[in-house]
């Protein structure tokens, strides 16, 4: 909403309440007429929508401005709209991309937005975490600060190169706002693992034995930890502790794009 669609919508509203005070008392708003009727406070007020109307078509731009090829297409939502202290949005982009194209979009809708704080919320495809929260933010409080809290780019290239000891027999794909990255499952002369691949090419690798309960698979680590793993039936793989649940990782053939 722009600053004169704000102004003409305010004027509509006076307008509106001069036309219902008119043919309550006419000579309250016909000040000028000798002889003040309900019938001419109707006459102007009709004349001034068509005013306003006019003015609304010549300053408005009522055309959707046509998106430029950024390098990136993507969707988006309002969620909370408090107009003019802030807005958020929710945005789904065809992929993962850099700090550069998460700047043009943010800026491509931001424009022509007067709020005091804009919020952008940014999801990719395969960006499973249950816990509801956003690959990337862009937020304008009122300066632009960009946040990336999922892998980057060269994060995921830097994934995609490590190669582990032994031989893959799963592999899945973590997503969460403080680690995301492959996680392997390997055997290793007759000794099972599973390893964490991080965003900075670290790995994280835990010898376990393999556990059949019920209708799911436990890797229990050797060495006392209060986290295991379980292979759920839908093929993901899921961390556990005494209360629960904690994450869970979707299996994948290769790593995520």
């Amino acid at each position: 909403m722009t600053t004169m669609e704000v102004i003409l919508g305010l004027l509509n509203f006076v307008l509106f309440i001069a036309f219902i005070a008119g043919l309550v008392k006419p000579s309250l708003i016909l000040r000028w007429s000798s002889k003040p009727t309900r019938l001419k406070v109707f006459g102007y007020w009709i004349l001034s929508i068509i005013v306003i109307s006019i003015l609304s078509f010549m300053v408005i731009d009522t055309k959707p401005n046509p998106k430029k090829d950024i390098g990136v297409s993507y969707e988006f939502k309002i969620t909370q709209d408090d107009y003019p202290y802030k807005i958020t949005y929710e945005i789904d982009l065809d992929k993962r991309v850099d700090e550069k194209l998460i700047k043009k979009v943010s800026e491509e809708i931001k424009t022509g937005k007067n709020y005091n704080k804009i919020f952008m919320f940014y999801n990719i495809p395969n960006w499973n975490w249950d816990g509801g929260g956003s690959w990337a933010t862009s937020h304008y409080t009122p300066e632009l600060e960009i946040n990336i809290l999922g892998a980057t780019i060269e994060q995921v290239k830097k994934i995609n190169s490590i190669v582990v000891d032994g031989k893959i027999k799963g592999e899945w794909w973590q997503s969460t706002q403080y680690f995301e990255g492959r996680v392997l499952e390997t055997e290793n002369n007759n000794k099972n693992f599973i390893n964490q691949i991080m965003g900075d090419g670290s790995i994280i690798t835990d010898q376990v034995k393999i556990k059949k309960v019920g209708e799911t698979v436990r890797f229990l680590p050797l060495k006392k930890k209060e986290e295991y793993w379980v292979l759920e039936k839908n093929g993901n793989l899921s961390v556990n502790d005494n209360s629960g649940k904690i994450w869970e990782a979707k299996a994948i053939k290769k790593l995520l794009n």
